[in-house]
């Protein structure tokens, strides 16, 4: 597993740190969040509530534990939060004035931001709000200036991982599962981590975050609107799961079971003790996950576990249903994620001899009841025995396999496949800034070539750079940015478009039959001629030249275009640029934001630019 290089030291250090300190560390993006270990934002808005008030009666609170060093080569220091997300995430959303608390009178009031310096200026700016019914002015001081348990310490992330493992034992315990998976390291816990997060819709292609950005990546609760909509997630749609067991990880169980199946055979026991051992170091079970995996590759099993769910999905959606609803007669309490898993699982054996659904209807039709006919016994029993599971997942194959055809699948780009689908993640979530989408290159209007798309593309892949120096920034050409556009395509084409997280993908194929003969090497011919002659530095023109990448995704071909940051700050037509949100910014030069300009992008090491955009993977 690859370590930061980073700063490490034994020392640690104990101190009051005023909240105000705190929230302009918030606001400066020093804060980060590393889902290795941590989990989602979890608190209720009552347990919000409660903590802000013992704050304000000037009660004392457990200490806060940070984790700070550097990321070598830059000079300023990070800090991750071992633990106290939940409090930090209370505290400052409170004084974002996201929710109000019950105070001395019996009333609800909400933070007053006045008692912040700059605070107009912040409101203007849309990263605070106000809202009517404020605390009054000495007592939200009196809040801002509560000094908090801060236990400061630089040991290396092996030993990160081992205190927050120690720290959640004992108090409020994480779940079962969110503690195997803090405590693990290895291919086993990031294969199911990554592929929980890409089921729910939360992946992201980088393990540390900012805290900022945690509410984007957690599931909404009630009274807390987060990113993830937990009653859109496959798990809640299905009914397979309770919206209490999916915040308590359990989807990540189910997975993790699926998957010591496919890798370790039919003989791995489904039984808690044996889903421990996948987790525990150098256990038999553990050694030989880690070593099929590495085998087999984090991307390919991921590829075939998404085909198989994407397979699931189309069964339901065939008939206007959902997998409770089609396989359950009558109201079941339990065993709906062992069916669940056995029904996953024969669809994958299936697969596995070259067998694929040739009829979804019938195949909805044919399961029609099972649960209640076929797997009593998994419902009824409350062991989950080999035995029971091997033999519902041989009862589901005879039932599937009659609809079913065989067929030799092409192997198509697995890679390309699962790291498109997480850019459009990411795209719509919480790291939009290092992405654009291009519906294509010809004027729809005139029909002719549009060179200055391509210098825009050019113009936002330089923005990109000088935004985020450490991330790559990346253009898909073949992608509506919305509803609206991707409309206008149809009408224009006559053909529709693939819909991935609210990102709709509609191809360059209808654009090169229609203006390009059909012919994608005219297509890119023209890209790299217009390209070629961009004003910007020749290192940057060569990157994007060199990197650039033609893939089909699910029938429909796209070009992403990508540019990172190589040790200097990049301009465009002798302007430098940045983004904000989906706008490109001109940085005036001698400006402030121009000196940190100079200094981020100077700080970035000088190494090649043509690493994967799916490092973490």
């Amino acid at each position: 597993m690859n370590r930061r290089e980073r700063t490490v030291s034994a020392e640690m250090h104990v101190n009051g740190t005023y909240i105000l300190d705190t929230f302009n560390d918030y606001l400066e993006g020093n804060y980060y969040v590393n889902r290795k270990y941590q989990r989602k934002l979890v608190w209720t808005l009552e347990e919000k509530q409660a903590f802000i008030d013992t704050i304000l009666h000037q009660y004392p609170v457990p200490i806060f534990l940070i984790a700070k060093y550097k990321m070598l080569p830059e000079e300023f220091y990070r800090k991750d939060i071992i633990d106290g997300l939940q409090r930090f995430n209370a505290i400052f959303s409170f004084i974002k004035n996201e929710f109000p608390v019950k105070f001395k009178d019996g009333s609800y009031y909400y933070f007053n931001t006045a008692a912040l310096a700059g605070s107009e200026e912040m409101i203007n700016s849309g990263i605070l709000t106000q809202n009517d019914n404020r605390l009054d002015y000495q007592t939200s001081r009196k809040f801002l200036n509560y000094q908090l348990p801060v236990t400061t310490t630089e040991v290396d992330d092996t030993e990160v991982e081992e205190i927050f493992r120690r720290i959640n034992s004992t108090g409020r315990k994480l779940s079962t599962q969110d503690l195997r998976q803090a405590g693990a390291v290895g291919l086993f816990s990031d294969l199911v981590r990554k592929t929980a997060c890409y089921i729910r819709g939360d992946i992201t292609e980088n393990d540390l975050i900012l805290l900022s950005e945690m509410p984007i990546l957690s599931l909404s609760n009630n009274k807390l609107e987060y990113g993830i909509k937990v009653r859109e997630t496959f798990w809640v749609k299905h009914d397979i799961i309770t919206e209490t067991n999916i915040r308590v990880s359990r989807d990540e169980e189910i997975i993790a079971r699926i998957y010591g199946y496919m890798l370790l055979g039919n003989k791995a026991s489904p039984t808690s003790q044996t889903l421990d051992s996948f987790y525990e170091l150098n256990s038999s079970n553990n050694v030989a996950l880690e070593k099929a995996i590495a085998d087999v590759g984090i991307l390919n099993l991921m590829d075939k576990f998404s085909k198989i769910l994407a397979d699931f999905n189309s069964i339901f959606e065939s008939v206007n249903s959902n997998f409770s609803a089609i396989v359950f007669k009558t109201k079941v309490t339990g065993g709906k994620a062992k069916i669940f898993q056995a029904m996953f699982l024969a669809l994958y054996e299936l697969r596995e001899n070259n067998k694929y659904i040739n009829d979804f209807v019938a195949v909805a039709k044919s399961l029609s009841g099972i649960g209640d006919s076929e797997c009593s016994e998994i419902t009824n029993a409350r062991e989950w025995s080999v035995t029971v599971r091997n033999n519902a997942i041989r009862r589901i194959k005879s039932i599937l396999e009659p609809q079913m055809i065989k067929k030799i699948q092409s192997k198509g780009n697995s890679e390309w496949k699962l790291k498109l689908e997480t850019q459009l993640l990411a795209a719509s979530g919480s790291e939009q800034q290092m992405y654009d989408f291009k519906m294509g290159i010809t004027d729809l209007d005139k029909g002719s070539r549009n060179k200055g798309c391509v210098s825009k593309i050019v113009k936002t892949l330089t923005s990109m750079a000088n935004t985020q120096p450490n991330k790559e920034g990346v253009v898909i050409i073949g992608v509506a940015d919305n509803l609206k556009a991707a409309k206008m395509h149809q009408s224009h084409y006559g053909s529709g478009w693939l819909e991935v997280n609210k990102c709709y993908v509609t191809g360059i194929d209808d654009e090169l039959k229609k203006y390009w003969n059909n012919s994608v090497d005219k297509y890119t011919s023209y890209l790299e001629q217009v390209i070629a002659e961009e004003p910007v530095q020749d290192d940057v023109r060569s990157q994007i030249l060199r990197n650039y990448e033609i893939i089909e995704y699910q029938g429909k071909t796209l070009i992403i275009m990508k540019c990172k940051n190589s040790g200097h700050s990049f301009t465009y037509d002798r302007e430098f640029f940045e983004r904000e949100g989906s706008s490109l910014k001109k940085v005036e030069i001698g400006s402030a934001s121009f000196n940190e300009l100079m200094t981020r992008t100077l700080q970035v090491e000088r190494k090649s630019v043509t690493v994967s955009s799916l490092t973490a993977f």
